[in-house]
């Protein structure tokens, strides 16, 4: 099991994390939730998964996320477009199945 890097409004700046997800970090830091990040790799491309108080997640392997429902155990997320991705960006379900 992958283990997060733990995101504070001290670290966030040094991260370079994708335009929307560094958003939603500094809005959900500054209401005093927890935010934890998990990095993978889609071949070449450095895929960042950023889970919000272990509920909502938001994945990002260029500058837009996709969000959804976090699965702490399969450290999967259950894609709003119903797709469930890996860590890596992988998808492992999809609507049409799941």
């Amino acid at each position: 099991m992958t283990e997060p890097t733990v995101v504070t409004a001290d670290t966030l700046d040094d991260l370079h994390l994708p335009h929307d997800l560094e958003r939603e970090a500094r809005e959900v830091l500054a209401r005093g939730e927890r935010v934890d990040l998990y990095e993978g790799r889609w071949g070449d491309v450095r895929v960042t998964t950023l889970v919000v108080d272990g509920v909502r997640a938001g994945q990002a392997s260029n500058a837009t996320a996709q969000w959804g429902d976090w699965d702490e155990v399969s450290q999967t997320v259950r894609l709003d477009s119903g797709d469930v991705v890996d860590l890596d960006g992988d998808t492992v379900s999809d609507s049409a199945v799941a």
